[in-house]
């Protein structure tokens, strides 16, 4: 993997993998269920930070992380959200069949 693709990949990936919890602890739309422990918001929303944080701040570059343009981070925007509402119509579909 190329050097300057890292940062792109690490954010999105995490960005989904953390918010994609909201998505699958109900059957309900994510704003539509039962309200998320606080702790899970906390630690959820704290590991985001974090993460997104270490990759795009001055310390990314320990790891070999370089900042993303800012359209690239919009295109990682799109694609995180585009990735959360795939994940939302695949608990449906999986939802439906049970």
């Amino acid at each position: 993997m190329r050097r300057s693709s890292r940062p792109r990949w690490f954010v999105e990936s995490i960005s989904t993998q953390i918010l994609v919890i909201f998505i699958i602890r109900s059957r309900r739309m994510p704003w539509r269920a039962n309200r998320p422990h606080t702790i899970l918001v906390a630690t959820s929303f704290g590991a985001l930070i974090m993460g997104v944080g270490l990759a795009l701040g001055p310390w990314g570059q320990l790891f070999g992380f370089t900042a993303p343009s800012a359209a690239l981070v919009a295109t990682i925007f799109a694609i995180a959200v585009t990735y959360l509402v795939c994940a939302e119509i695949a608990k449906r579909l999986a939802v439906s069949i049970l």
